[in-house]
């Protein structure tokens, strides 16, 4: 490198990039397998997805945007493809969305086992994890009874149970029958 050279800061990262950056294919395999790490902010797991992008020979927006939400836990994943259509948004407009549902929602490990190790666990995994949230009233996830879609829409037809424990037919309590005269 000629000393004209190195005063430029873009010739001399081209030629440190050239020399220690990983190949165009080992960093697009780093890319389609990158996750989100513990404690990792949204904002640091994008930039490093842009870098690998980057030494990936250029990842067009709309693949670098379901490298994103793919590399998210599951949980927010779903939340960010449920409801609209993720293609009308933007890089950043996902970015903030990320942030808050990974800033409203319960910490969740998505550090995982090594790219070989995760692909035989993904085999071999149940479908639903521990940490999914299961409505009771029509078995659906990440929502609860009280939230429910289906109840909602069928609410008008529903009768109402008795509220409290043990409230059902010969099983009120003491106080219920003395004022019933049932004593």
């Amino acid at each position: 490198m000629d000393p004209g050279e190195r005063c430029k800061l873009t010739k001399v990262k081209e030629r440190l990039l050239a020399a220690f950056a990983p190949d165009p294919l080992t960093a697009f395999r780093e890319f389609k397998a990158r996750r989100l790490r513990d404690g990792e902010t949204p904002d640091a797991f994008l930039a490093e997805l842009r870098r690998l992008a980057l030494l990936a020979s250029r990842v067009p927006d709309k693949i670098l945007a379901s490298a994103f939400i793919d590399g998210l836990p599951e949980r927010v994943q779903e939340m960010m493809r449920s409801g609209t259509l993720v293609e009308n948004f933007s890089l950043d407009e996902l970015l903030a969305r990320a942030r808050a549902m990974l800033a409203t929602g319960p910490p969740s490990s998505s550090v995982g086992p090594e790219p070989a190790a995760a692909a035989s666990l993904t085999a071999s995994a149940p479908e639903n994890s521990s940490t999914d949230w299961r409505c009771y009233a029509c078995g659906g996830v990440n929502h609860f009874a009280r939230e429910c879609p289906t109840r909602r829409r069928t609410r008008g037809t529903t009768v109402s149970r008795p509220r409290g424990r043990n409230r059902g037919p010969g099983r009120s309590s003491p106080k219920a029958r003395q004022m019933s005269g049932n004593v």
